[in-house]
């Protein structure tokens, strides 16, 4: 039988049916690492129904950009997060906190696109004596969509896996619900754009 020695980079090899082939394999040195000069391109899409995509597939929504399949939320969430920060200066006892970019006796900020909430966290520059709560709004609704705890000594809390949709439009409000005076609350919301 002859040895016949084939090294290819993308033939193909075409055999009669009488042949035997007996593979065998060697080892070969990786090439280095090139440095990439090309950058992955995805054209926007309409993404469809999150069901139809695998989890964690990234998408390039029309209109968002760049998104990805939150398989813990079932949604087509943006890479990009956007926050808002809602506060006061000094001492708050049961007020609603102004956003740093709304002025007004509203207090609230809206959402310019579909959105999901998705992680809140509160601190205070000193631990009040007693247990307070920091609770989000949507819109005008007299129930809050999240409710923070802020136990007595402490100085901060965090909802870190919340999943609270907002379409374009709404309107999300904070309230500082303490029976004693908190000092300095700053509040932070983070939001995924959803397609």
């Amino acid at each position: 039988m002859t040895d016949i020695n084939i090294t290819s980079s993308g033939a193909f090899l075409s055999l009669s049916p009488n042949t035997s082939i007996n593979l065998a394999t060697q080892e070969v040195a990786a090439a280095p690492a090139q440095p990439q000069s090309e950058v992955l391109i995805l054209p926007p899409t309409s993404p469809g129904a999150p069901e139809e995509l695998a989890d964690g597939r990234f998408v390039n929504v029309t209109g968002i950009g760049l998104c990805y399949k939150d398989e813990t939320r079932n949604k087509i969430l943006s890479v990009e997060r956007a926050t808002f920060a809602a506060g006061k200066e000094g001492y708050a006892q049961s007020l609603w906190l102004r956003s740093e970019s709304v002025k007004g006796s509203m207090n609230a900020a809206t959402l310019p696109r579909n959105a999901t909430l998705i992680s809140a966290g509160v601190s205070l520059s000193e631990a009040p004596p007693a247990q307070s709560e920091i609770k989000i709004f949507k819109n005008n609704n007299n129930t809050p969509v999240v409710s923070m705890t802020i136990e007595a000594n402490a100085t901060k809390a965090a909802a870190l896996d919340l999943n609270i949709d907002f379409n374009a439009g709404d309107k999300i409000k904070i309230f500082a619900s303490s029976v004693e005076a908190i000092r300095d609350p700053l509040v932070f919301l983070s939001v995924a754009w959803r397609a």
